[in-house]
């Protein structure tokens, strides 16, 4: 049971108790949503800006809150930092108004605190002035979410403002292809998706269709009311006009009502998205997170810097030897032009010449100039450095990448040794059932029991190794790395391209997830992919690609759309188009993850 305090009274709500939304506007009878539908489906809001869309996604983030459910907003504009007026809530974003700034690097923590501390999360966007970092965020965050929830399983919901920005009908950026996949595949592992837009024609309608429960608020324009059209009715597309603020038009799979009109009830908590007026507002006391929650995260944000700033010496270094050598090597022009000048001509001003062989110097009007030969012993030093410093960088950039795949490694040994762990009672159950079927004693047989004592020893071992490993791992993450990967793409062209893209854990890792995900064998996947690694910028057609793995062309085309959905291929054209790799997307990715 959790209590928690609304207004002046304080309540005690149950985890399973309904979402009070609204009421409806026929019957005035009350309107409850299933907590579990709401945390791990998907579902959609929209409506004009004022019509209350935001209003009603406040209201079900508050509703969790309440049960102790945590969750993350994508809060793009900045509005939802009013729900720490009543609730514990990590409000991360780029500007000092937040409790932690935070940076794509932040990613795999951000998951970690929501999934496995509980922690509700506002990522507030509107901060960041460069876009990209933004949605490098949101990717690193809804990726690590993705990945952590198929072995944990625990319902969670996001809530996406401006979802027509991440959830697009056209276009396939990176968290674009990640939302999509969160809204496709992310419901059978707890992970719901609760989608906000006043573009609905602009949000992508494969995922609209297969949303659980919407809400249609006040739309006017005709582009928005076709879609109303398309997923409801005519008569529906031409009443959604006429809604009163907070009203709208509840479509839900799991009420007996198909389509209701409802009115939406008002938030508890300030209205931080709404518009000032002359006399401004009077912002609410705002509840803290705990300070050793944002200790960690600035922890990261510390390391990073100190990562960023070394790399900065590194080519500042560099920079400055570059211009040392041009500087040299202008000088050891003129003064050759100089010295073929005093070897042909008698006399230059007062103009005298040393004769130390290997060491000769100009005087020119009483000032003194170094030989071309010094000048150039002090080019090639320089060059030297230069050199040293290029091989310490490298060395540098080989390090970070052995401790990363060393972690990696580290946490799939701590997987494993975790998930025996967790299922000790039941290994020993079965054990028992599978004696009784077979009719074995396993109290009185002596050599079964010292057979259950090993194994009971040897989990021991493992969990003594699992904490081992897990003191490892934190050792290796709490070493600030020291420089990202150069910047060469992992894909060139030749037929050991593929071995080449796979030598990189991040990309690994998605190929082997889409396998999971797609309908199709490994091999499959992995015949095409090479096929279109070795066709270089030419693309392969699904005609061809059915050639090579022995299939129909509507089967070709599917295992290609796959890959596409994932991020590994990109087509062009129309039917039969052609797929090419998408060198462009793959480099990001494993950008991204070097720079973790």
């Amino acid at each position: 049971m959790v209590t928690t305090v609304t207004g002046d009274e304080r309540t005690d709500i149950e985890p399973e108790t309904p979402i009070r939304l609204g009421t409806d506007v026929e019957t005035e009878g009350e309107i409850d949503l299933p907590v579990a539908e709401v945390l791990t489906g998907r579902a959609f809001a929209t409506g004009k800006s004022g019509s209350g869309k935001s209003n009603s996604a406040n209201v079900v983030a508050e509703e969790l809150l309440e049960r102790g459910f945590a969750l993350l907003i994508i809060d793009k504009d900045g509005e939802y930092w009013s729900l720490k007026e009543e609730y514990e809530i990590l409000h991360a974003g780029a500007d000092q108004e937040c409790d932690i700034q935070v940076s794509p690097e932040h990613g795999e923590k951000l998951a970690s605190l929501a999934l496995e501390q509980n922690i509700p999360i506002i990522l507030d966007l509107s901060g960041f002035f460069d876009e990209d970092e933004a949605d490098d965020l949101i990717y690193e965050t809804a990726r690590h979410l993705f990945s952590k929830e198929k072995r944990l399983k625990k319902p969670f919901l996001i809530i996406a403002e401006e979802a027509h920005e991440y959830i697009p009908e056209q276009g396939g950026s990176d968290v674009a292809n990640m939302m999509v996949r969160i809204g496709k595949r992310g419901r059978k592992r707890g992970l719901g998706l609760f989608a906000v837009s006043q573009r609905p024609q602009d949000v992508k309608k494969s995922y609209i269709s297969q949303c659980d429960w919407l809400l249609w608020h006040r739309l006017t324009w005709d582009t928005e009311t076709k879609v109303v059209r398309r997923v409801i009715n005519k008569e529906t597309a031409n009443a959604v006009t006429d809604l009163e603020d907070g009203e709208a038009f509840l479509q839900a799979d799991f009420l007996d009502d198909p389509l209701l009109r409802v009115q939406v009830k008002r938030m508890r908590t300030f209205d931080g998205g709404a518009t000032p007026d002359l006399d401004g507002f009077n912002e609410p006391e705002l509840k803290s997170v705990s300070d050793n929650l944002v200790g960690e995260l600035e922890d990261i944000s510390e390391r990073e810097e100190q990562r960023k700033n070394r790399i900065e010496d590194l080519e500042s270094r560099l920079e400055d030897r570059q211009d040392r050598v041009e500087e040299l090597e202008d000088r050891v022009e003129r003064l050759q032009d100089l010295r073929s000048m005093v070897e042909s001509v008698d006399g230059i001003g007062e103009t005298e010449a040393a004769t130390v062989p290997g060491d000769l110097t100009v005087e020119i009007d009483g000032q003194t100039v170094s030989s071309p030969e010094v000048i150039e012993a002090e080019v090639l030093e320089i060059r030297e450095e230069n050199q040293n410093l290029r091989e310490e960088r490298d060395h540098l950039e080989q390090t970070v990448e052995e401790q990363r795949g060393e972690i990696e490694d580290l946490r799939e040994q701590l997987d494993d040794l975790e998930w025996i762990d967790g299922h000790v009672d039941e290994i020993e159950e079965a054990t028992r059932r599978l004696a009784d079927i077979v009719g074995l004693d396993v109290d009185g047989d002596s050599g079964l029991q010292a057979t259950l004592q090993e194994k009971n020893e040897r989990i021991q071992e493992l969990e003594a190794e699992r904490e081992a490993l897990a003191s490892r791992v934190k050792e290796f993450e709490e070493q600030p790395p020291n420089e990202s990967r150069g910047s060469d793409s992992i894909i060139t062209t030749g037929k050991e391209d593929l071995d080449r893209l796979f030598d990189h854990e991040v990309v690994k890792g998605e190929f082997e997830l889409a396998v999971e995900e797609g309908s199709y064998a490994m091999e499959k996947y992995k015949k095409l992919l090479a096929t279109v690694v070795n066709s270089g910028s030419d693309g392969v057609t699904p005609q061809a690609a059915a050639k090579v793995l022995s299939v129909s062309d509507t089967t070709a085309r599917e295992v290609m759309r796959d890959l596409r959905n994932c991020g590994f291929l990109r087509s062009e054209g129309n039917r039969p188009e052609a797929f090419y790799l998408d060198r462009n997307r793959l480099d990001r990715r494993v950008d991204v993850a070097d720079q973790m």
